[in-house]
């Protein structure tokens, strides 16, 4: 769960690399249908490359996906 920094709402969608470990490898936001406040970007990359996915031996070396943050105003 991305922490409250922002003061802010919106959604941000990054795109991700996943490798077959789960790990997400690469993390950048999807320029047309993000939100363009820059905490709110800068948040969700940072997190994003903390996620962790399922591990499977026989999985793809790389996996290409997305993660959308929506926050809401605090």
């Amino acid at each position: 769960v991305p922490t409250y920094r922002c003061k802010t709402q919106g959604k941000v969608i990054v795109l991700v690399t996943i490798n077959n470990l789960g790990q997400v490898t690469e993390a950048r936001i999807d320029e047309t249908k993000s939100s363009a406040d820059e905490c709110l970007r800068t948040e969700s990359e940072k997190y994003a490359l903390k996620w962790k996915f399922n591990y499977k031996a026989d999985a793809q070396k790389k996996q290409d996906g997305t993660i959308t943050f929506t926050f809401s105003a605090q």
